[in-house]
This record gives structure tokens, C-alpha cells and sequence, in this order.
């Protein structure tokens, strides 16, 4: 069987090719989708941070849930409090004061941005080099568009040019203030594997994943936010991914188990 990110760029386009004539999907989504996957397991294998990190958003609907039918192209993460030293004693949202609490948090925030970029960015960059055994034809960075710095943009090694809207890159959004309960652990694969199966060989990437229903939470509260922003700030780009993911979310049993 054939470990598809060992290949040559060329090569392993022949594979995404095959896999996008069987499942019917676009090439740039079979590859996106395999490095999507192919990340977490990175992530995931981590030895000081596995035990800590949590999957959720839209990709873990899609990947873990199926509740949407959109490619989420991104990874959303949440690193546990007690990681950086913010356990139960002095949980930020536990503080005497609200100006407390606020300080907690922006000192919990700067220790997440810190690791960020400069132990995960180090430890992944490692682990991707150690995995795809070249050094040219991908690329780990810090998000710039990111204001709070904890996010990384893995640019894969494309056999594909930029199309606009699939960016030959993955987004890892990182933080720190999510609860992280309730969480189960599920196994992912890529639609390259769906689509191949035993001509493909493929590590089980096992995620601990929050709970849809947690998620459900989570999407009304940024939707709640951006209807009530203020008229001169304007709403973030690729936010509609937000409103088609809690309208699935409305239409399925997540809701009944959400609002009970």
C-alpha cells in the first residue's frame, strides 16, 4: 500500500485524481481534505500537547459528525486552561472581580499567543519535516491576519495552482478559553482513503472532539455577536460558513439535544 504524503507532488496528484473521479468531489477538495486530516494526526501526536487539545467547529461536524455537507477547509482547536497553569484554583472565570477576571484572561490569551509561536510552531515544523522528509515545497507560519497571534497556516506541497477559494493551505486556529467538556474520542480518515481504501495506507488518526452539541452553543454565540456589532465595524470575510453550519445544526438532532 502506498503512504500518500511520501510521494512526489506529481504522483500523489494521480491518486487525489482517482480518488475525485470515485467520490465525485473536486481534486483541490480530495487534496485539502488529505492534509486536513493529515494534520491532525500531527497534531494529535504531539507528546506535550495531545493530552490537552481539543478538535471542534465546522470541520469536526463535517469530519467527525456529519452534520454539514460543506468542505470545512479549516482546523479549530482549543488548548485546555490547565496547560498554561490556569487550573480549578484560579480558572479566570472564577476571579474575585470582573477587572481580575479580565486580567486572567489577557495573561491566559499572551501565554496561549506565546506558545503558539514559539514551542507549537517549533514542535509541529519538526514533526512535518520528520513526516514529508524534504524541506522545500511546504511552509509553517504564523498567521499575520491572526490579531492574537494563535494561529498557523501549514502550506501543503499543492499539485495544484491557488484557485481563490481553496487555498493550498491549512488554517489551525488555536486558543485557550473554551470549556473543554463534553468531549469523546472518534476516528477520522481522509476522502482519498474513503475513496481508495486498500490502495492507500493511512494511520488511524484518533481526535478527542467536542460534543455537537457544545458546538451548537458556540456558533449562535459568534452569530449573536455579529448581529449586534457596532454599524462602523465590519463583519469578518468567509463568515457565512457560520450561518449555513447552525442552520444544519438547527435541522438535525443536535438541536433537540442541545436545548434540552
Amino acid at each position: 500500500m502506498t503512504e500518500l504524503h511520501l510521494l512526489s507532488v506529481t504522483e500523489r496528484g494521480e491518486f487525489f485524481e482517482a480518488a475525485a473521479e470515485e467520490l465525485g468531489i473536486p481534486f483541490e477538495i480530495i487534496e485539502k481534505d488529505f492534509w486536513v486530516v493529515w494534520s491532525l494526526e500531527n497534531l494529535f501526536s504531539l507528546a506535550d500537547l495531545k493530552d490537552h487539545l481539543t478538535f471542534k467547529g465546522g470541520t469536526s461536524l463535517s469530519k467527525v459528525y456529519g452534520v454539514i455537507e460543506r468542505f470545512s477547509e479549516d482546523i479549530d482547536l482549543s488548548i485546555e486552561k490547565e496547560f498554561f497553569g490556569y487550573g480549578k484554583n484560579n480558572d479566570p472565570e472564577k476571579a474575585e472581580s470582573k477587572k481580575k477576571q479580565r486580567a486572567a484572561l489577557e495573561n491566559l490569551s499572551s501565554a496561549c499567543s506565546k506558545y503558539v509561536q514559539e514551542q507549537l510552531i517549533l514542535n509541529l515544523g519538526i514533526t512535518i519535516s520528520d513526516k514529508l522528509q524534504i524541506s522545500e515545497g511546504w511552509n509553517l507560519a504564523v498567521d499575520e491576519d491572526d490579531p492574537d497571534g494563535q494561529t498557523l497556516q501549514f502550506k501543503y506541497p499543492s499539485a495544484t495552482a491557488n484557485n481563490g477559494y481553496i487555498r493550498p493551505s491549512v488554517k489551525i486556529e488555536l486558543g485557550a478559553r473554551s470549556e473543554h467538556w463534553p468531549v469523546s474520542k472518534h476516528k477520522i480518515q481522509s476522502y482519498a482513503k474513503d475513496a481508495l481504501k486498500e490502495k492507500v495506507t493511512e494511520p488511524e488518526v484518533w481526535v478527542k472532539v467536542l460534543d455537537a452539541k457544545r458546538t451548537f452553543w458556540e456558533k449562535a454565540t459568534i452569530l449573536h455577536q455579529y448581529a449586534h456589532l457596532p454599524k462602523d465595524k465590519k463583519l469578518p470575510p468567509r463568515i457565512s460558513r457560520h450561518y449555513y453550519d447552525f442552520f444544519c445544526l438547527l435541522n438535525s438532532d443536535v438541536k433537540a439535544d442541545a436545548i434540552a
